[in-house]
């Protein structure tokens, strides 16, 4: 149960009528990726909370960003942007540049543009290729990258200009493209270090003839004048401090840290590594503390103990059809041992949400788990949201993390997925505690919900697909609402037995039954039917209501 490629916590209310979730299955490498493949989020970005003037400056330059050990060069950075590291899957981005506030230039009232800039690698030799079975979106030239990732596309070249720059051949390019009626141009330098390597330095502007001349000017600055040439010195990586895949983690995380500058650094607890670009230390210890001490609750009701009975179930129920033994490359849990997989989990905290979906995030989610990529991103919404929105995000798909190394890339019914990812959500820190509470992002959709009797009955609840309970279904009932419904029906099958009269002592084994039929099997169908065998749905149902309104 490997968690959702897109953010679940952020999947909103009934006010903010958002499902982040919507343009991609669960569990699907192709997940919606427009904004972490580098590409400026001239659309997705329209219904953000970012609140932003409308005057943008062209950057200036600032400090240097040197690599002496990989490819051998030097550029000055934008003097006060914010550094955006490349996402685990990019194969292009050395490292993105977002301005620190005004974020985009309005072209027109409609016509938002976004800025950024790059710095780019093509890299073509063997070495460089993905390990196999890795999945790693890589353009192999700067045309290519331009055309495909910039603004929604349609960027044509319009002049190239050959330099020798530091002894080393380059070339400056300028693309131009419309959105409407209104100009957008590219500027792009591109160094050819070596003869299968090439860096670019690429930013994106107004088109309009006199803004554009600012630009081309600020950016030919950067990517131009302050370009030099370093001798490469090979650096091994960094050795681990012991054999266990931990230490190979650190080390390898300890390297991708060194290469963004002064912006990010690297945290860790027991069980996990954090990547945080936020400077405040306060926020950084708190994040830790809960991670861990959510963590022993998911141990708690997930012991691994169960997972493997279930794992071991399924491979062999594989190896007696017949089939092929489980794909190892389903999940990387499945080729070392789950806990020592689970305890090299990485979460990014993004310092705010600006930062957050420049790296990737869906627009109005607080955070997803990518189980592509085996990372965790969230951001602190203090400014925006408030820090409940980031907590609430952490124990939701933290919760999707811990049960990906132990369950491998196995796909729930939605219900059971979210509803407990939001069951978790509800634990409220105190006094350096959790304490399990209603969720109180949920509580007032349910309870709005079943004033007006716009509920799914619970048997046809636990049967639905992912497409009906994020709003394709017959009741238009819309995802905000499911994930409601979903999280009160979690929340009624684990604490109805302390609190319900009339409970029905057989109700107690339901969630565990379901878990254990779909680990050991792979079947949503014969989960449900085993979960709920012999159920009287009319006295569940009931009851589920009293509670749930009361």
């Amino acid at each position: 149960m490997p968690g959702n490629a897109l953010g679940s916590d952020g999947t909103g209310t009934q006010s903010e009528h958002h499902m982040a979730h919507r343009s991609a299955p669960v569990y699907a490498p192709g997940y919606h990726r427009l904004a972490r493949l580098g590409l400026s989020l001239f659309t997705l970005l329209l219904g953000s909370t970012l609140a932003l003037p409308a005057m943008a400056q062209a950057p200036k330059p600032g400090n240097y960003y040197e690599d002496e050990h990989l490819y051998g060069f030097k550029v000055k950075t934008p003097k006060g942007w914010v550094t955006i590291p490349p996402a685990p899957d990019d194969g292009n981005l050395i490292l993105k540049f977002d301005p620190a506030n005004t974020k985009y230039i309005q072209l027109s009232p409609d016509e938002p543009l976004f800025l950024h800039t790059w710095l780019l690698k093509f890299d073509r030799r063997p070495e460089a290729a993905p390990e196999e079975g890795k999945y790693l979106r890589v353009d192999k030239d700067l045309d290519t990258w331009i055309k495909k990732r910039v603004n929604g596309n349609g960027f044509k070249l319009e002049k190239e200009k050959d330099y020798k720059l530091s002894k080393v051949e380059s070339t400056e390019y300028i693309y131009g493209a419309k959105k409407g009626q209104e100009q957008m141009k590219v500027y792009a330098m591109l160094y050819r270090l070596e003869p299968d390597v090439d860096v670019a330095y690429v930013g994106v502007g107004p088109g309009e003839k006199k803004k554009w001349s600012k630009w081309e000017k600020a950016f030919r600055s950067l990517a131009k004048s302050s370009f030099k040439k370093l001798k490469v010195e090979r650096k091994a990586a960094t050795k681990p401090a012991g054999g266990s895949l931990r230490d190979r983690k650190r080390a390898k995380l300890e390297d991708h840290v060194k290469t963004l500058g002064d912006e990010w650094q690297l945290l860790e607890t027991p069980n996990y590594f954090v990547l945080t670009s936020n400077p405040d230390k306060r926020f950084n210890k708190e994040l830790l503390e809960r991670l861990e001490a959510i963590r022993e609750i998911y141990e708690a009701d997930y012991p691994l103990e169960k997972a493997l009975i279930a794992r071991e179930a399924r491979a062999k129920l594989e190896r007696e059809e017949g089939g092929e033994e489980p794909d190892p490359e389903a999940t990387t849990a499945a080729p070392a041992d789950p806990m020592e997989q689970s305890k090299t989990s990485v979460v990014r905290v993004c310092k705010d949400e600006a930062t957050y979906l420049s790296y990737g995030g869906p627009p109005q989610s607080n955070g997803y788990w990518n189980w592509v990529d085996e990372e965790l991103v969230v951001y602190d919404a203090k400014a925006t949201r408030g820090r409940s929105a980031t907590w609430g995000t952490l124990n939701h798909e933290a919760f999707h993390q811990y049960i990906f190394y132990f369950y491998g890339n196995i796909s729930p019914h939605s219900w059971y997925n979210e509803g407990t990812g939001d069951f978790y959500g509800g634990y409220e820190w105190k006094h350096g505690k959790f304490k399990l509470t209603r969720y109180q992002k949920r509580v007032p959709d349910i309870k709005g919900a079943l004033r007006e009797k716009d509920f799914v009955p619970l048997k046809e609840l636990v049967t639905w697909t992912q497409a009906q309970y994020y709003g394709g279904n017959e009741y238009n009932y819309a995802g905000w609402q499911n994930y409601a419904q979903g999280w009160s029906f979690i929340y009624f099958l684990r604490t109805g037995k302390k609190n319900v009269r009339g409970w029905d002592d057989s109700w107690s084994d339901i969630l565990d039954k379901y878990m254990e039929v779909l680990g050991a099997t792979g079947d949503k169908e014969a989960a449900v039917e085993q979960a709920f065998a012999g159920v009287d749905w009319q006295k569940m149902e009931e009851l589920w209501l009293k509670y749930t309104e009361s």
